[in-house]
C-alpha cells in the first residue's frame, strides 16, 4: 500500500485524511495494513511509530511507541505500558477579530514559556516555528510547519495568574488569523486529553475533533 492508497484507505475507514497527512509525512511512510474497519500505521520515527484506528488493527511488533483510538478494545493494548492519552483536533482557517502581534524578541519568549508552561517542547531553537504571535504581555504560542509540510499550533502558553480569562482563546484565534493571513487553508493541534479547558476553548472556536488517542510504549509490563 503506498501513500495515496493509504489515504483512500482512511476515507472508507473514516479517518480522517487530515490528520494522516499532518502526522504522516510522506517520507516517513513506511506500511499499513487494513481489514474492513480498522487501519494501522507504521512510520520512521526513534525507529518505528504507529498509529492504530478502529476497533481490530493490528499492533505491529516493528513499534517501539504507538497511539490507538480510544475506542479500540482495551484487551488489545493491556500488556503495553500507557504514555497517556491525547486527541487531535482541526480547523479551516479564518479571520477572527482581534489584535495580536507577531513576536521577535527570543529571550522574552523563551522566558515567558519557562515560566508558565516549562514542560512545553516547543522553544524559540524550533526549527519548526513559522512566527510566534501574543496578546499583549499576557498570552503567546506558536504557528509551526510541521515535518510533513502540513501547519500545527503550538506552545499555546497564557500567563499563570491570567487563566480563565479567555486569553487562550484570544491567543488561538490570533495564530489561527495569522495562519489564515498567510495564505495557510487548515491548521490542526493535539491536545492531552485531561486538558478539558483548552478542548472546550478550541471547540468553542469552531475546530473539529479528528481522533482520541491512547497511546503506548511496547514495553511489556
Amino acid at each position: 500500500m503506498n501513500f495515496d492508497q493509504l489515504l483512500e484507505a482512511a476515507q472508507v475507514r473514516d479517518v480522517s485524511t487530515e490528520l494522516i497527512e499532518t502526522w504522516i509525512p510522506r517520507s516517513k511512510f513506511v506500511s499499513a495494513e487494513c481489514d474492513e474497519s480498522s487501519l494501522s500505521i507504521t512510520r520512521v520515527s526513534k525507529p518505528w511509530y504507529g498509529m492504530a484506528f478502529g476497533p481490530s488493527p493490528k499492533i505491529d511488533s516493528r513499534w517501539n511507541e504507538f497511539s490507538v483510538t480510544r475506542s479500540t478494545p482495551l484487551e488489545l493494548t493491556e500488556q503495553f505500558r500507557s504514555t497517556g492519552a491525547w486527541d487531535v483536533y482541526g480547523i479551516q482557517t479564518k479571520p477572527f477579530d482581534m489584535e495580536y502581534r507577531i513576536l521577535s524578541d527570543f529571550q522574552q519568549i523563551d522566558s515567558f514559556i519557562e515560566k508558565h508552561a516549562p514542560t512545553s517542547s516547543i522553544r524559540t531553537s524550533s526549527s519548526e516555528v513559522v512566527a510566534w504571535v501574543g496578546i499583549a504581555d499576557v498570552a503567546l504560542g506558536a504557528l509551526c510547519k510541521w515535518e510533513s509540510g502540513r501547519h500545527v499550533l503550538s506552545a499555546i502558553v497564557v500567563a499563570s495568574e491570567k487563566r480563565g480569562n479567555g486569553f487562550g482563546k484570544s491567543v488561538t484565534g490570533a495564530l489561527i488569523s495569522e495562519a489564515h493571513r498567510r495564505g495557510i487553508g487548515y491548521v490542526a493541534l493535539g491536545v492531552f486529553a485531561e486538558n478539558a479547558a483548552a478542548i472546550a476553548t478550541y471547540k468553542g472556536l469552531g475546530f473539529s475533533e479528528l481522533a482520541q488517542f491512547n497511546s503506548f510504549s511496547t514495553e511489556v509490563i
